[in-house]
């Protein structure tokens, strides 16, 4: 069972990052193992309000749990430069499903993958683990993706 968000007075064990972040499900769980959010990122005003609601922001990455006022998430990746995002352990991605399920949330009758507008936030994820491994110790240990099936199915070479 998850025992809930780390105490603030408690040292994290790992720094976590989240891009599309939605209301924060992924925080949830790297919190209850331990993990502080240093970085956020959503792009739907709705999610952002709840994420805002149940969080209240993200730890700075230069201080002390508690020290000082929460920063916002951010909001669009397209508009954040790889060196704001500060260091962390785990990168976590609930990039849109939309993008590579069946139906796709359209009337299409199968995933456009990285053809949808969607899809290509698929991209900035890598754009960011890119530029963080021009320096390996910024680099995260880990990368933590959605389960999104349609992904590893998509056909990356005939995309648009």
């Amino acid at each position: 069972a998850l025992e809930g968000p780390r105490p603030a007075s408690v040292a994290p064990r790992f720094r976590f990052a989240e891009l599309f972040a939605g209301i924060g499900g992924f925080r949830i769980a790297l919190e209850a193992l331990g993990g502080a959010c240093v970085f956020a990122s959503e792009i739907n005003p709705w999610a952002r309000k709840i994420y805002d609601l149940n969080f209240g922001g993200v730890e700075p990455a230069d201080t002390r749990p508690g020290d000082a006022e929460l920063p916002p998430m951010a909001g669009n990746i397209c508009a954040v430069h790889s060196s704001t995002v500060p260091y962390h352990d785990v990168l976590t991605a609930g990039f849109p499903c939309q993008s590579f399920t069946a139906k796709g949330g359209s009337q299409e009758p199968r995933a456009l993958g990285f053809r949808d507008p969607r899809g290509q936030v698929f991209w900035q994820l890598i754009r960011l683990l890119r530029a963080k491994r021009s320096t390996p110790q910024l680099q995260p240990k880990a990368v933590l993706l959605e389960n999104v099936p349609g992904l590893m199915k998509n056909d990356i070479t005939r995309t648009s």
